[in-house]
């Protein structure tokens, strides 16, 4: 952006103008003794010197400046007084030539001007009717008094200036008692309106003016538009760079004018120009569309203080979101956005891993999770706190954004370290507010060079990651290969003091301590800060840490070792619930182990092992967590170890551990299969050759290189007799055979003796096990077992698709059993709950009714509520709310025994399989959560049929209004007919023509009509006496948004914008400001009005003032509706494809300018075809 800094010093000090605001006009005199009829005067709030204006909208009604006619009154001689002899006034704008309209308070008794308007500003209606003119007093305040009996205004107390009171008193009743309310004109911020109340708003200044000369405008406003300065860019957020040039030149060019003689008409000329490029650029922001870009922090101390910029990236080898010094150049920065269909919700997907920015475990301090699969959602908000320009609010959907993502944890100077980031700092904390730590730029990635490297890239590392899985698979494998004897011999005996590596200065430690964090997590209590709690055998006292856990065996050299650990009050026996909770998510998860011969110039460490102790299951959380251990074999002998933590169970970077201690540990050459499975050992140490030659060139493998490893790994497999998932299936096969409930209900099993034949399959099974079984054994019994089971299973009577069913809970403990699960509200994150048939809900209720909709996974189910459309969501954490979703989450449904099933949603996240499952509640019904699956437990669901004579479905989510807009799940044929006194109705035909005072009038023409699709928006009349709508039976649900001509439908709640029109119980009301409209609702929008419809009949005529105009219907291409086809109809098409009707208020109709059914590029096309002349069909841009 250019500056004038200089130079507009230097003009303003020419201007010597006074400190005011760009004026039109100019404050004259004070009318001290009250205003004369036909003199114009400014009317100026005593208490806030805004003076009212006639400007209708938000940003109406009372303002700073006189820069145009509204703010221009006079005061008219009515002829009459009162009763107390006072003179009654008529008032008039100059600026509308229209008088002040009287507004029927008396008929809304209980209401002022605000509530009849909604704050709308200008909060009264203007007319050229005189009759139909407010009749007013206009006297001076009485300070020191509240009310003159027998008048009909009330004064001000202590300010000065004039009451303007209405003559008439509205009366207001309040437990029983009448009063009469005298009204007055008052101020609420930029509102006014006619109010009761004596706060200080309602005195009033009358002023004469005089008109300013041309040049004495435009150096108030040079003066005035000079005080900020606007940064133009070509990222979301920032203003366009165009718009901000085209402003600064006429700014410059304003500023060179006023220092020269020139005409009246040449200033009055430079100040149009110079306010409608302010208009343009003011409140003008890039949005944020889909595309490639680099996430850079906005926190402005890192480029201050260290002369660079950080940025965020997903590291190779870390499975969570960083940040490091931001270099344009390297793709490793690189993002991608997509929308997620709702405002402000994204996808985020790393460009060089493939791999989606996740959803972190809490909504604050947890770090940011990395995922495979595209789940979570991120929220993505323009930040417009303190003097935040340009800046993001990145944080999860989940938590609905509450925080944002950030390196820091405050606003106070960084240090200039790089590493994993968290969520921290709400929208309106001050660090966030004043410095906007915790924000973000969106610098948009236009280079297709670029971006296409980095997506050539991404393969490579796709590649690079897949050999990286097959090593630790395979080291797996060879690991199972061994069998070890672990000894009781401690190698940790000496262990104390409170020093850690990254402290610096000296190791206070006791002499011989052989064990070193890497990073220490004080906690500042008495059990915790010292080594010697590793190894007290006291489960409550613990350390927590970050990095590794070195230790030091160099006395006692070893090769092959037993890791072992205890989390914080692991026995239940010490501390409480909460430490015992937090000892199991902190405790260690994905583990890599180093070793070193020595640490002589920092020590020569070599990787000899990696593993995973075990995802976060949620039974652990209540229940005695046992000791973890890992047993490695380090292919040498070596005295330094390091236990380097990646991630805790919960997903981040700390770690809490009570007990450590490492054990020397042999090999079992009589059990090992290394050594007794003829042929193993030759193949086991080929595939840990090639994948040390694999590991080492990982960054440039080649899908030769993978097909070798997997030859390799496949070649052991084979030989490897898994007597661990042997055991396990035979366990689950005997669990099945043994609860099986015969029976012909859903769940109960046909024929017994598939019961029989699997339970003496695993009998079997397990008798086989030992250490001297063959490979072929192992196999052949996994084969007999997989066989008796899938017999078994299809057995077991199933649920049919696309039917509508009750899920009850099975569990044994009476606060759960016999509940069905509903959804307690239509809107997405609204917990779902299990209650009791007949308590709050009948076997009618929709809302607890469910659909196993078919996913695209085979085998897969969205489970869909029928009173809303909608599905069960997401696992996010564990213990955390299960909840509806605008968006399907395929789940797995599996039986489990006792005629149950259990639902497991199949999100990466989900990586332990919990299953819906219910929490105890303290009073209520019980939500719904996420649990280990067991059988018996409130993970156990039963499908319960519909009983065959309900042919209707109910739902109490439903408002009915005399009048309304109807936005349902399903088909609404023949609803009319099952529901007396209910009418629904298409829109036939909508016209607009103005009213004498100019406000637009809508006329909608409506037919009946009985028949619409799922969610499709439609008007209904109602004159019956029942509460719940009756719904015939449906067969297809649908959770997608729909329209109806005109009208807009609204499954979920949200806000509307301005200028339409949504159902009250008093009646249609016209939006001025956005406005919530409830769920299965909608609104009736003009701008979703494609055309008359043929061959129908008017049944009823709708007349609403105030709505938007109606798209043009003018010349084809006309997308924006302003009466030209131009280059911003081909800007609106794109937007449509961004933000589709919703977002952009723009009705498919009209941008699908080909009428294809789809808007694509195929339409942009169509409109150049147009503006050339060539007709939207033309192939002269094919």
């Amino acid at each position: 952006m250019k500056k004038f800094y200089l130079f507009l010093a230097t003009v303003l000090a020419m201007l010597c103008t006074v400190s005011v605001d760009a004026q039109r006009y100019s404050l004259l005199e004070e009318a001290t003794g009250g205003p004369e009829a036909g003199t114009t005067y400014v009317i100026m709030n005593a208490g806030t010197n805004l003076l009212i204006s006639c400007e209708y909208g938000p940003s109406g009604g009372m303002k700073e400046v006189m820069d145009n006619d509204n703010v221009l009154w006079q005061i008219e001689a009515t002829g009459e007084k009162t009763e107390a002899g006072y003179d009654l006034w008529y008032l008039y704008s100059v600026g509308q030539q229209k008088y002040v309209q009287e507004v029927d308070l008396e008929g809304n008794p209980g209401l002022d001007g605000y509530d009849v308007y909604s704050y709308n500003g200008f909060n009264w209606e203007l007319t050229t009717d005189k009759s139909k003119a407010a009749k007013m007093v206009i006297e001076k305040g009485v300070p020191g008094e509240d009310e003159i009996e027998g008048e009909v205004w009330r004064t001000n107390g202590p300010s000065s200036g004039f009451v303007i009171s209405r003559q008439n008193l509205p009366i207001w009743v309040s437990e029983g008692v009448e009063s009469p309310k005298m009204m007055k004109i008052a101020c609420q911020g930029t509102n006014v309106a006619w109010e009761p109340y004596n706060d200080g708003c309602v005195s009033w200044q009358f002023w004469t003016v005089k008109r300013n000369s041309a040049q004495e405008e435009l150096e108030q406003l040079v003066d005035e538009y000079s005080k900020i300065e606007f940064l133009g860019g070509n990222d979301p957020g920032f203003c366009p760079a165009a718009l901000v040039d085209a402003y600064n030149a006429s700014l410059e060019y304003a500023m060179l004018l006023v220092l020269q003689v020139a005409s009246e008409e040449e200033y009055q000329a430079a100040i149009n120009d110079l306010r409608a490029k302010r208009a343009a650029v003011e409140g003008k922001t890039i949005p944020l569309t889909e595309g490639y870009y680099f996430f850079v922090c906005a926190f402005e101390k890192y480029l201050n203080e260290f002369g660079h910029e950080k940025a965020a990236y997903v590291p190779t080898d870390v499975m969570q979101l960083y940040q490091k010094t931001f270099d344009p150049e390297d793709p490793i920065f690189l993002f991608e956005i997509t929308s997620a269909g709702l405002k402000d919700e994204y996808w985020v997907q790393h460009v060089l891993t493939g791999t989606y920015v996740g959803t972190p475990s809490g909504w604050y301090g947890v770090n940011i999770p990395i995922t495979y699969e595209k789940e979570g959602m991120q929220s993505i908000r323009y930040y417009d706190g303190g003097n935040s320009v340009g800046k993001w609010f990145w944080g999860t959907s989940k938590y609905s954004g509450k925080t944002s993502y950030t390196k820091n944890t405050s606003a106070s100077t960084p240090s200039d370290n790089d590493g994993a980031l968290v969520n921290w700092g709400q929208w309106g904390d001050e660090g966030t507010v004043s410095d906007q730590y915790n924000c973000w730029y969106l610098r948009k990635v236009t280079d297709l060079n670029f971006i296409n490297s980095a997506i050539e890239q991404k393969a490579q590392a796709q590649r690079t990651q897949q050999i990286k899985e097959l090593v630790i698979d395979a080291q797996s494998l060879y690991a199972k290969l061994f069998t070890y004897k672990t000894s009781d011999e401690a190698l940790i005996t000496v262990a104390e003091g409170t020093w850690g590596i990254d402290m610096g200065g000296e190791n206070t430690n006791v002499e011989g301590n052989q064990i070193l964090f890497s990073h220490i997590r004080g906690q500042g209590v008495a059990t915790a800060d010292d080594y010697k709690f590793l190894i007290d055998g006291d489960d409550e006292t613990y350390m927590q840490g970050s990095g590794y856990v070195e230790v030091d065996i160099s006395k006692t050299p070893q090769q092959r070792v037993t890791f072992t650990y205890e989390t914080r009050c692991a026995s239940m026996e010490k501390g409480n619930a909460n430490q015992h909770k937090w000892g199991v998510q902190e405790r260690p998860n994905m583990v890599e182990i180093y070793a070193a011969k020595d640490t002589v110039d920092g020590g020569d460490w070599v990787k000899v092992g990696s593993t995973s102790l075990g995802t976060l299951d949620p039974s652990e959380l209540t229940t005695p967590f046992d000791p973890v251990s890992y047993t490695l074999d380090m292919g040498d002998t070596y005295g330094f170890l390091r236990y380097s933590v990646v991630s805790n169970a919960n997903g981040g970077s700390y770690f809490t551990l009570s007990n450590f201690q490492v054990y020397p540990a042999t090999v079992d050459e009589t059990t090992s299969q290394y050594y007794t499975t003829e042929g193993l050992k030759e193949k086991a140490d080929a595939l840990m050759e090639i994948v040390e030659a694999k590991s080492a060139a990982a960054d440039v493998a080649t899908d030769a290189d993978i097909a070798e490893l997997k030859a390799a790994f496949n070649a052991v497999q084979e030989l490897y007799a898994d007597t661990a998932a042997l055991s396990a299936l035979a366990e689950e096969c005997y669990n099945l055979a043994t609860t099986a409930v015969v029976g012909d209900e859903i769940g109960e099993l046909s024929d017994e003796s598939l019961a029989e034949t699997l339970e003496a399959a695993a009998t079997t099974a397990k008798e086989k096990i030992s250490p001297a079984v063959t490979v072929e054994e192992v196999k052949e019994q996994m084969t007999v077992l997989r066989t008796a089971k899938e017999n078994f299973l299809n057995g077991i009577k199933s649920f049919e698709p696309n039917t509508i069913y009750y899920l009850e809970n099975m569990s044994s403990a009476a606060e759960f059993g016999d509940r069905v699960l509903y959804a307690s509200s239509p809107d997405s994150k609204s917990v779902l709950k299990a209650g009791i048939v007949g308590e709050n809900y009948d076997e009618y209720s929709a809302e607890t009714m469910w659909m196993f909709v078919p996913a695209e996974t085979d085998g897969l189910f969205y489970l869909q509520n029928v009173a809303t459309g909608f599905y069960a969501t997401e696992y996010g954490e564990v213990d955390g709310d299960a909840t509806l979703s605008y968006r399907a989450i395929p789940y797995e449904v599996k039986y489990t025994g006792y005629g149950a099933f259990s639902f497991v949603p199949t999100n990466s996240l989900n990586k332990s399989g919990a299953a819906l499952a219910l929490k105890v509640a303290t009073t209520g019904d019980p939500a719904a959560t996420f649990a280990k699956v067991e059988a018996g437990t409130s993970t156990s669901w039963t499908i319960k049929p519909l009983s065959e004579d309900i042919e209707a479905i109910s739902t109490s989510f439903i408002t009915l209004y005399p009048e309304g807009i109807l936005a349902l799940p399903y088909n609404l044929t023949d609803v009319a007919e099952v529901n007396e006194g209910l009418k629904l109705y298409g829109v036939k035909k909508m016209t607009q023509e103005t009213d004498l005072e100019g406000h637009p009038i809508t006329i909608i023409e409506l037919y009946e009509a009985t028949d619409f699709t799922s969610n499709e928006a439609v008007f209904y009349t109602y004159e019956g006496t029942e509460t719940q709508l009756t719904i015939p039976l449906p067969a297809v649900l649908s959770a997608t948004k729909d329209y109806g001509n005109g009208l807009v439908g609204m499954p979920y709640a949200q806000f509307s914008k301005a200028g339409v029109a949504y159902a009250t119980a008093e009646g249609w009301q016209v939006t001025t400001t956005p406005v919530s409209i409830g769920a299965q609702s909608g609104v009736i929008d003009p701008a979703f009005y494609v055309g008359e419809v043929a061959d129908v009949e008017t049944s009823k005529t709708l007349v609403l003032v105030g709505l938007n105009a109606l798209p043009s219907g003018g010349e084809k291409g006309d997308v924006d509706g302003n009466g030209t086809v131009n280059s911003a109809d081909v800007v609106a098409i794109y937007n449509f494809i961004l933000g589709g009707e919703e977002e952009t208020g723009i009705a498919k109709a009209l941008a699908d300018v080909d009428g294809n059914g789809d808007v694509n590029s195929a339409d942009v096309v169509a409109v150049y075809n147009i503006i050339i002349g060539g007709g939207s069909e033309s192939k002269a841009f094919a």
